[in-house]
């Protein structure tokens, strides 16, 4: 998936679970945080859309872990889960 992909997965995943599951009291901040969490998988790729706002962070992880592997797992969910 692209950029844009990411970004309509993330808002769409927020719009359902405010309207149909009633989570979150605020709607912009539940979408808003969706798509950056929809982004975050993909910062390992120095070519996606926060790899290119964040260059130096996505080569560490790059270089680190590799593409689509930690990032893309549910150890990382919840890792982020927690610090969160």
């Amino acid at each position: 998936m692209r950029g844009p992909t990411h970004v309509a997965a993330g808002a769409a995943s927020a719009l359902i679970a405010h309207n149909y599951a009633g989570i979150g009291d605020d709607p912009y901040l539940l979408t808003a945080t969706s798509i950056i969490g929809a982004l975050i998988p993909d910062i390992c790729h120095q070519g996606s859309t926060l790899g290119r706002k964040i260059p130096i962070l996505s080569w560490g992880i790059n270089k680190t872990f590799g593409h689509r592997t930690i990032t893309h797992s549910l150890i990382f969910l919840f890792g982020i889960t927690a610090l969160l």
